[in-house]
């Protein structure tokens, strides 16, 4: 029997709420660097942790496909958003092996405080390689527990919340009118 290989992934999860600059550069950098086929973009219908989202799910979809269209490698999935509930890794994970080798998690740095509640962690931390978006050329302190991690710097200070409360500046230009308008932004 001639086994098939499926194409390697990196997972990129988030509430993107909104998205901004500063995903569009981690996506890039990610492609450089890691060895996948493909990126997988995607946004949570609810962060697991969080009680909402201050934008709808299919507002949030619809922003990432716009600005990923052009991106031949980059592919935003709408498989959480479909489930319409708070969706854990583990769960995404299991479920995108169907079709992909879903081997690389990637997390921003501020996850790393919460990473050992996230569901069914042993799991999930023998499934994949935590790719772990920091601020500085140095990492944090990694949890212990992680099993294999790779450290990769960002020099980009974007944060959606600080969209959301009125700084535009790392708002991509492509939907710059449409999240000031949807968030009742001053220009």
């Amino acid at each position: 029997m001639i086994k098939v290989q499926k194409p390697r992934i990196a997972l990129y999860g988030g509430s993107f709420d909104p998205p901004h600059t500063g995903h569009v550069a981690a996506a890039h950098r990610v492609l450089e660097i890691l060895p996948v086929d493909k990126l997988i973009v995607m946004p949570a219908w609810c962060n697991p942790f969080k009680s909402s989202t201050v934008a709808p799910a299919d507002k949030r979809m619809a922003w990432l496909k716009r600005l990923f269209a052009d991106e031949a490698r980059i592919v935003v999935s709408d498989l959480e958003i479909k489930a319409a509930r708070k969706v854990p890794t583990i769960e995404t994970v299991e479920m995108l092996r169907e079709a992909y080798d879903p081997y690389y998690l990637i997390i921003g740095a501020d996850n790393l405080a919460s990473v050992e509640r996230w569901h069914r962690f042993e799991a999930l931390n023998r499934s994949v390689v935590w790719v772990v978006l920091g601020r500085g050329e140095l990492p944090p302190p990694l949890p212990s527990a992680l099993e294999r991690v790779c450290y990769i710097p960002m020099r980009h200070e974007a944060s959606s919340t600080a969209i959301r409360e009125g700084d535009m500046r790392y708002v991509p230009p492509l939907l710059r009118d449409e999240i000031r308008s949807f968030y009742n932004l001053k220009e």
